[in-house]
C-alpha cells in the first residue's frame, strides 16, 4: 500500500553560504558515502531548530569528527576543509 508523508517547511533567510554548504554536504555524502550528520534524517522528520542553526557552522572538533568517514586521500580532504 501507499504510505502517506508529512512535510513541514522551515522558513529561514536565504544566505549564499547555505548553497555553499549544501553544496559541500553533497560532495561530503559523494567522497564518504555515509549521510552528513546531523543532517542524516532526510526527511523523515523535521530537522531542530539546533540541526537548522548548525548549518554552515561548525568548529575544528565537528570537521575532524566528519572527516574520520573520509579515506585517508589528501585530495579529498582537502577540498572538503
Amino acid at each position: 500500500g501507499k504510505k502517506s508523508a508529512e512535510a513541514s517547511v522551515v522558513s529561514i533567510t536565504a544566505q549564499v553560504t547555505y548553497d555553499i554548504w549544501a553544496y559541500g554536504v553533497i560532495v561530503y555524502e559523494a567522497i564518504a558515502g555515509v549521510p552528513l550528520t546531523p543532517y542524516a534524517c532526510r526527511g523523515k522528520r523535521a530537522m531542530t531548530s539546533l540541526e537548522v542553526g548548525k548549518i554552515g557552522c561548525w568548529d575544528e572538533q565537528s570537521v575532524r569528527k566528519a572527516l574520520k568517514h573520509i579515506p585517508d586521500d589528501k585530495l579529498a580532504r582537502d577540498l572538503l576543509k
